[in-house]
């Protein structure tokens, strides 16, 4: 068959290199070795494959990248020295090929549960990973931004799930740039299509604010070319200061905790939020599109919200169970893991000092302000409880809950009312009532059942309240809320109430079944 596709067994980092260091060569006439200090983000996207478990190679020669075109109309069409306008793209399976299989028949025996992803190789040797999804499968922990994406190769569909991936090529694009466009490509199909090349990316952030060169950008972008940037392609980029630019000690622990408190909600709601790191010299920019876990916390990341009796009442905030933020790092790598301060590595998350989620652009409320808003809710609620309630079990209660703050589309809501055992009321009401596209749900669960979903959804929820993230303050912004008979210890009955005619119902719900829902989203 033609030389356009060809398959090699590569299991091992040694032999995933060789054959993508053959390719490379072929593309741009000269050998990586050239340029080995570019070549550490190939490395260790083949090095991430080959711990997954990887065992075969597809090389699918001249191919028409969209995103490398795009850049090459811009930039490198330009330029004297010929440039190839091709691509060669990579496919990662986890079986290897047997000799008595034609290539077709290889990848006619393949399905997407042995599909691994691709890596798209540039004709540009000093920044050669292009457009590429490895599938989320092959790490551990939670990606939360991540779509299914369909891949063909030769009549044969893939579905890869996973986060879009481009090393920065310094000339159409710096790190805010491939940032950006992992960010975009990832939240492209779930929010309508809105996405940007690297070049679109470039002159949308350069439009009204030039800080250097367009073309080539080696000086990357500033934070508010960012923004202008994201808001472009139709987002509502919410800029975050957690630090402070040239801090050389970076954040402290309370610091990166209160970091995290902000940070959280938007990746569990499955924004990807770009971190801007202050190094020396400059700066940096990665995106946030998961974390790890730990089930056993060694501290407790806390929200204070009302004092009782003289007493405090606190919840456990969720973040307490991710030690670390997963990135995807245009200079090192997809699905890293960003350590909180670690000198033997460049990255850390103690040198973040501002982050932006790219919040969709029907969402008013920040995180911060739906948290606010839930918070005052359970306020008043607590003040009422405490006439029945001793505020010691008040106190002791609270402590036993974690809180989650996340963006939820209503399509999602209602599929989990209905596939979920709970109260018939409280099932009917969350299926037909009236509900903005998407709300803020915060959610109380209990600790100890919260820190066992890393292996497999447990039944933790014990109350929720839903906000509108259009609105502005608690009486027109409080969609709903629930709280089961399991907290606070001493209601004999759950409870929830239900907006009506543009306020929140004066007279609660009773709910007879009141125990733990398993949670929306693990």
């Amino acid at each position: 068959m033609p030389d356009r596709l060809k398959t090699f067994n590569a299991a091992s980092l040694n032999e995933i290199l060789e054959v993508s260091y053959i390719a490379l060569k072929e593309m741009t006439a000269r050998p990586p070795e050239d340029a080995p200090a570019t070549q550490a983000t190939l490395v260790s996207s083949c090095e991430t494959l080959s711990i997954a478990g990887s065992q075969s190679v597809i090389v699918q020669k001249r191919v028409h990248d969209p995103d490398y075109m795009a850049e090459y109309s811009a930039y490198y069409s330009r330029q004297y020295v010929d440039i190839g306008r091709l691509c060669t793209r990579l496919h990662f399976f986890n079986v290897k090929k047997d000799d008595a299989q034609t290539d077709l028949e290889f990848i006619d025996s393949m399905g997407s549960e042995n599909y691994l992803g691709f890596i798209t190789l540039r004709p540009i040797i000093n920044c050669p990973v292009g457009a590429s999804i490895l599938s989320k499968s092959i790490v551990k922990g939670f990606i939360r931004s991540a779509d299914d994406f369909p891949v063909h190769v030769a009549g044969k569909e893939f579905i890869v799930s996973g986060t879009p991936f481009m090393q920065q090529d310094n000339a159409v694009g710096a790190c805010a740039q491939a940032s950006i466009w992992m960010s975009l490509r990832t939240l492209r199909r779930r929010e309508g299509d809105r996405a940007h090349d690297p070049a679109q990316i470039t002159d949308a952030a350069t439009r009204y604010a030039i800080s250097g060169r367009i073309k080539p950008n080696r000086e990357g972008l500033q934070q508010h070319q960012m923004v202008e940037a994201i808001r472009s392609a139709g987002y509502s980029p919410h800029p975050i200061y957690v630090g402070k630019w040239g801090d050389p000690n970076g954040m402290d622990q309370g610091q990166a905790n209160d970091a995290m408190r902000k940070i959280h909600p938007y990746v569990e709601s499955e924004i990807p939020v770009i971190l801007i790191l202050s190094l020396s010299p400059g700066g940096h920019a990665v995106v946030a599109i998961g974390h790890t876990w730990n089930s056993t916390p060694q501290g407790s990341n806390l929200i204070e919200f009302i004092q009782l009796g003289g007493k405090q009442l606190s919840f456990v905030h969720t973040a307490s169970w991710i030690p670390e933020l997963i990135i995807n790092n245009d200079n090192s790598g997809p699905y890293l893991v960003l350590p909180f301060n670690d000198p033997n590595v460049s990255y850390s998350f103690n040198q973040v000092v501002s982050v932006i989620p790219l919040l969709p652009s029907d969402v008013f409320m920040s995180g911060e302000e739906a948290l606010g808003v839930g918070l005052e809710l359970l306020e008043d609620l607590f003040i009422g409880f405490n006439s029945i309630v001793d505020v010691d079990q008040l106190v002791k209660a609270t402590s036993n809950i974690a809180i989650r703050l996340l963006i939820v589309e209503k399509r999602k809501l209602r599929q989990w009312a209905a596939t979920t055992e709970m109260d018939p009321e409280l099932k009917t009401r969350i299926r037909t009532m009236y509900l903005p596209r998407r709300v803020w749900i915060l959610e109380l669960h209990l600790k100890d059942n919260y820190g066992s979903n890393d292996t497999a959804p447990v039944a933790s929820l014990v109350g929720f309240i839903l906000i509108d993230p259009t609105g502005d303050v608690t009486t027109n912004s409080v969609v709903m809320f629930y709280l089961s008979a399991q907290f606070p210890p001493g209601l004999t009955v759950g409870m929830m109430a239900v907006k009506e005619q543009g306020l929140i119902g004066r007279r609660g719900i009773q709910i007879v079944n009141s125990a733990p829902l398993m949670p929306i989203r693990a």
